[in-house]
């Protein structure tokens, strides 16, 4: 009888550090996967805004040269 609680106690103590350890990477990988996309974003938005600036010195140029 002892012994199956001691087992009992075990299985549900190594599910619950497994469970912990999951969750635990689950965080970490979303963080990374977020972080990333962010970066991504920034980026994309950097590159936009630099794209209509050349744009816009092309137009200027544009409309001092015709």
């Amino acid at each position: 009888m002892f012994l199956q609680y001691v087992r009992a106690s075990l299985s549900i103590l190594v599910s619950y550090k497994l469970n912990f350890v999951h969750i635990q990477f689950k965080k970490k990988y979303e963080t990374k996967r977020l972080t990333k996309r962010l970066i991504n974003c920034c980026q994309n938005a950097k590159f936009e805004r630099s794209h209509e600036l050349i744009n816009h010195k092309l137009n200027i140029y544009n409309c001092n040269h015709t």
